[in-house]
């Protein structure tokens, strides 16, 4: 679509996770977004996104999943989103 924004992206780290990127800023200023950050066996680390569907959520759309769980989410761009899968995979190396 003319003028509506998109990044569609995959990017694999040092440790070999892989984060799929979707985001989109439409015509009508509405942004759909999806981070999915896995490890290198393919399982879930986290998922950044804001479907419009856990009104429970005080970040409200704006959440993460962790496991199992659906919790608040105050990374919404790609920058916060990388300084945080930067920051994990930092501290995991230190633990090593």
């Amino acid at each position: 679509m003319e003028g509506s924004h998109a990044i569609i992206a995959k990017i694999i780290f040092i440790d070999d996770s892989i984060l799929y990127i979707r985001d989109f800023l439409f015509l009508n200023g509405e942004r759909k977004y999806s981070y999915h950050w896995q490890n290198k066996n393919n399982d879930l680390l986290i998922r950044w996104d804001n479907s419009p569907h856990h009104f429970h959520i005080k970040t409200f759309s704006h959440h993460k999943h962790i496991k199992d769980n659906v919790v608040e989410s105050k990374e919404i761009d790609v920058r916060s989103i990388l300084k945080h899968i930067n920051n994990q995979i930092n501290k995991h190396k230190k633990n090593e």
